[in-house]
């Protein structure tokens, strides 16, 4: 009875919602891709879970209607205490798995008793750069820099999958010939680029944080994660919280196996609000002794003032920096609000680069710019008749738009530049721009038709910058290039 009990113990039930919901994650990645397709559960409320997101959003002028997931997770942690990190979060199940493989020995660390001595206490100094990293980024919301994206590890994990890991297997995968699963590749990734622009540093944070496991279990939770920031001074005040009962020996196990560092070498709670709901020393414990119920305020770390002058003059640095920075013009997607609220707006989550059909969608690499999405039309153009980007658009920085909107409206203007234009420069015949614009009336016109060699040029009035022409476009580099419009809210002839 005692194997059946543990068997189902409630740390069991943990693990398997905890699996649950990062294969749900991993399918919700899948199913972001193009064509976009309603489902049940939004492709992005994994995004839209995140408290981080929505309390820096309330400075960024995004809809708190968006992030009622969000809401409900922190009233839920008020209740319960910070479960969503050891319940919920896909990053924290792959720092547990991460940390599974290296207490088995996996990975050259075969001493079990030094894995364990990573769990240990440690000091609090350590633990006030979250709550730093979280009051900075609160400051340059309030200053209308949205930074909370860079740093939310729900949009870090969802980024890396969407833009890194899937393309880097459709890339491995598109060489393996024969074997009955080619034509599912597209599940991971468009065929004409299957790697995305900044796809190394993308992989490289993911991988740094995984890899910090070696350092201690856990170390992005403790000491860097925003969001566990935001859980934490919020499970501070819930009612249900971990206690001891009388039967405990203080044999120590609870303290060596707990993976967030909360309690001392006799099991005693140091850190309340670092406790993740994992369960483990509940499993562990011999003795019965570890409860979970409704109780008084216990031990637990205080943030000082200079969590906060440290987060303030931080930020007076930051905001120059950022507010300084070199910037360029960009095509954003159709639907952009103007690029002062894109950039606010915008999570950095990348959704709308993995559902985009043509892969024209890619991250930018910039200060106040990192990640945020910009069409490259020799990649890929902007399909006519596609407006998923705004469908899927968690914080509002695309607009939902209708078909007919969509067509109508202006992310850029084509312009044919003589020179090089095969029929300009060389009068060799091709009108391949003109074939291929998709605008009913065709923004491309051909004149001089009487000469015996039509020359493209560009109805102003009809462009709306989709890129299919510079796509198209024989010459080395393209003989026609879109170029961003000052004011991208805009609907052709309105």
């Amino acid at each position: 009875m005692k194997w059946l009990k543990k068997k189902f113990s409630i740390a069991s039930i943990r693990r398997i919602i905890q699996i649950v919901c990062f294969l749900l994650f991993l399918y919700l990645v899948i199913e972001s891709s193009s064509p976009f397709k309603d489902t049940i559960i939004p492709d992005n409320i994994f995004i839209r879970l995140s408290p981080y997101l929505a309390i820096t959003g309330v400075f960024l002028e995004i809809s708190i209607l968006k992030f009622i997931p969000a809401i409900i997770i922190l009233f839920l942690t008020f209740i319960l205490g910070r479960f969503f990190c050891g319940w919920v979060c896909p990053l924290g199940t792959l720092l547990d798995i991460t940390d599974k493989v290296l207490s088995r020995g996996i990975i050259s660390l075969t001493d079990k008793e030094k894995v364990r001595s990573k769990s240990k206490g440690d000091s609090n100094i350590l633990r006030y750069i979250k709550y730093i990293l979280f009051f900075i980024s609160l400051i340059l919301s309030i200053a209308g820099i949205c930074v909370a994206g860079l740093l939310d590890p729900l949009c870090i994990t969802f980024r890396f999958f969407s833009l890194s890991l899937f393309p880097y297997l459709h890339w491995v995968l598109a060489k393996v010939q024969g074997l009955g699963f080619i034509d599912y590749l597209n599940t991971f990734s468009a065929s004409k680029q299957p790697l995305y622009n900044t796809h190394i540093i993308i992989s490289l944070v993911f991988v740094t944080i995984i890899a910090t496991e070696l350092i201690k279990n856990r170390f992005w939770c403790r000491y860097l994660c925003p969001t566990s920031a935001i859980l934490a001074m919020v499970s501070r005040f819930s009612f249900i919280k971990r206690y001891v009962t009388s039967p405990c020996n203080q044999c120590g196990i609870c303290g060596n196996i707990c993976r967030m560092g909360t309690l001392g070498n006799k099991g005693e709670i140091i850190h309340q609000s670092e406790c993740i709901e994992c369960m483990r020393c509940k499993e562990e414990c011999s003795q019965n002794a570890i409860k979970w119920g409704i109780i008084k305020q216990q031990t637990d770390i205080s943030i000082d003032r200079r969590v906060f002058l440290s987060s303030i003059i931080s930020s007076l640095v930051l905001i120059p920096l950022f507010k300084l920075s070199t910037k360029r013009n960009y095509i954003r997607p159709p639907g952009a609000l103007s690029e002062k609220e894109f950039l606010k707006k915008c999570v950095r989550c990348g959704m709308c680069m993995r559902v985009c059909p043509t892969n024209g969608l890619q991250p930018v690499m910039g200060l106040e710019t990192l990640w945020t999405p910009e069409l490259i039309p020799r990649i890929g153009p902007c399909e006519y008749y596609c407006n998923d980007c705004g469908k899927i658009c968690p914080g509002g920085a695309i607009q939902k738009l209708t078909i007919k909107q969509k067509t109508k409206f202006v992310i850029g203007r084509a312009e044919i530049n003589k020179k090089t234009c095969l029929v300009w420069s060389k009068w060799i015949p091709c009108l391949v721009c003109e074939e291929f614009c998709p605008v009913p009336e065709k923004a491309i016109k051909i004149i001089d038709i009487e000469s015996g060699i039509g020359k493209p040029v560009v109805e102003i009035n009809l462009c709306v910058g989709c890129g299919k022409c510079e796509n198209v476009c024989p010459v080395e580099g393209s003989a026609i290039k879109v170029n961003p419009v000052a004011k991208t809210n805009i609907l052709l002839n309105s």
